[in-house]
């Protein structure tokens, strides 16, 4: 799974300043989705919610090496080598907003979209790997009257490894052999 060092650098990098358009300002209120207050309850105090989650974590074979040798090198007098595969993992963000006296939903969900999609390809990949840009779904409007969401996904590449070191010997005496 990815580690919670990769989750926290992705959680704390999206965008959470707030959006002009026109004359008003609206701050995103970021969550992960299965944490905190449902969706509907957020929406009562913020008028755009985005929620983070994680899924289908799995293998990459195709940028992973088939022996599993991902590096080899040198450190001092042994040899050290990392084993792993690399893996992805799909990020999916929900983007939902109300609609307002000053804006219709839509208007703030592609202008918070937007904002994501130039962040994942622009910021994010000087973080951790993108193994495909993000897709954004098309907008879906929620029983509740005015409420209208986008779903924003990208896919992480990411690596699982461990290190195993060999000493090696300085020296090697001969054997000794006797050919009497």
């Amino acid at each position: 799974m990815l580690s919670e060092t990769e989750k926290t650098a992705i959680f704390t990098g999206l965008p959470k300043t707030p959006l002009t358009i026109g004359a008003t300002s609206y701050t995103p209120y970021v969550e992960y989705a299965d944490r905190g207050p449902t969706v509907t309850e957020l929406l009562r105090d913020h008028p755009l919610v985005a929620t983070l989650r994680y899924y289908n974590d799995l293998p990459d074979p195709e940028a992973s090496a088939g022996n599993q040798l991902i590096d080899r090198k040198v450190v001092g007098s042994d040899l050290q080598y990392t084993h792993g595969k690399k893996r992805q993992v799909t990020a999916s963000l929900n983007i939902y907003a109300c609609d307002s006296n000053n804006l219709p939903a839509a208007d703030l969900v592609d202008t918070y979209a937007n904002a994501v999609l130039l962040w994942v390809q622009n910021t994010l990949p000087k973080t951790i790997s993108i193994a495909r840009d993000p897709s954004m779904s098309d907008l879906s409007y929620l029983e509740t009257a005015g409420t209208e969401r986008r779903q924003v996904e990208w896919l992480i590449r990411y690596e699982v490894s461990s290190i195993e070191t060999i000493k090696t010997v300085d020296t090697m005496d001969p054997p000794d052999i006797d050919f009497s």
